[in-house]
């Protein structure tokens, strides 16, 4: 597997005048990052990637369900191409801030992400 690296700031960057771009395992991590940051809907090229975002049903409503947020990222990670198993998802809600590390057996290896959402 092979895709455009990006950044801490999910920007596209480069290297001595060259697009950088990441393989394998680090590449199959940076998707599985990228697809739990998408929203339903948001893809135009595929309208059911993504997971449920705000508005579009209870998870962040007057009661936070950050456990139906985990079910359905587990859910977009899943349909990664090339994750074999989620292995672990740590999350905690500090303040307005949901903040999770997710780690995941993929067919390259083990590789993890962390990230966190303003709710």
């Amino acid at each position: 597997m092979i895709t455009l690296a990006t950044n801490s700031n999910n920007d596209l960057f480069a290297s001595n005048g060259n697009i950088v771009v990441c393989r394998d395992i680090n590449a199959l991590g940076q998707q599985c990052e990228k697809t739990v940051k998408v929203v339903i809907g948001e893809l135009i090229f595929d309208l059911t990637r993504g997971v449920l975002g705000f508005g579009q049903d209870d998870i962040f409503g007057d009661t936070q369900d950050a456990q139906l947020y985990e079910f359905r990222l587990r859910d977009a990670i899943r349909a990664v191409n090339g994750v074999v198993e989620i292995l672990s998802i740590d999350y905690e809600v500090v303040g307005d801030v949901l903040k999770y590390t997710a780690e995941i057996q993929t067919i390259y290896g083990i590789t993890d992400f962390n990230s966190e959402l303003f709710i």
